[in-house]
This record gives C-alpha cells, structure tokens and sequence, in this order.
C-alpha cells in the first residue's frame, strides 16, 4: 500500500508539471491573442478613421459597391469589418464593432487603441458604454 501511495504522489507531481507547463502555454497564447487582437483593432480603427475623409464615390471603390447607400460614420466599423475579416461571425463582429465605435467616439487623438480599450475597463466594458452613448443619443433624437 505504501509503494502504491509514493508511486501516485510521483504521478502527482508529474501532473502538476504537466499543469504548469500548460498553464504557461495558455498564458503566452492568451497574451499573443490580445496584442493581435488590438493590432487588428489600430488596423481597422485607421480604416475606419480615413473613410470619411474620402469622396463617396471613393469610399464606394474601398467598400465595395454593395455598400454605397452606407453614408452613416457609426456603421463604417461594422461594414470595414465585414470587407476585411468575413469568417468573423456576427457576434463577434458585432462586439467588435461597437468598441471600434466606441473608441472613435471618445479616444484621445495620442491614445493608442489598447491603452484606451484597457483604460475603460476592457473589451465587454467599452460595449457597455458603447450601448449607453448610443442609448443617450437615441433618447436626446426623441425628445
């Protein structure tokens, strides 16, 4: 019996290497996630901030033409989006688009998008707000 304990405390401890070095491996691939996650974000943010800029018939050259009668500035994430990562499914795109939305809204012209994104409390934070700003405007339309 106690040959048979001492052999299952070594397979503990190979285990809990084994934990360890998983563990560490979902960290690194968690923090290789964020910084292209937030690279795709200062990449679509720059898309997104340069289309107003241009003439329609332009925007309609970038866009696509399926996307001419898109004149509104808020939808501009959602369609780049769309162009630029279409295996994305809705929610996401979703998501993400209102956090785009978001930061062109309130960012700072020298904040980066990570620094303002983790600033306001995260991805699913920057939502929240998000949905509030356009809450508030709606009711401000109404009244």
């Amino acid at each position: 019996m106690r040959d048979q304990l001492k052999e299952k405390l070594k397979e503990a401890k190979s285990s809990a290497v084994r934990l360890r070095k998983a563990s560490e491996a979902a960290a690194r691939a968690k923090l290789e996630r964020d910084v292209a996650l937030y690279h795709f974000f200062d990449d679509i943010h720059a898309i997104v901030a340069a289309i107003p800029t241009l003439p329609m018939r332009d925007r309609w050259e970038v866009l696509g033409k399926k996307y001419q009668p898109f004149r509104n500035r808020s939808q501009f994430p959602a369609l780049v989006l769309q162009k630029v990562a279409p295996e994305l499914n809705a929610k996401k795109r979703a998501k993400y688009a209102a956090v785009l939305r978001y930061v062109l809204a309130q960012k700072a012209p020298g904040e980066t998008v990570r620094d303002f994104v983790r600033k306001n409390g995260g991805i699913n934070r920057c939502v929240t707000k998000q949905k509030r700003l356009r809450n508030r405007a709606a009711h401000r339309s109404k009244t």
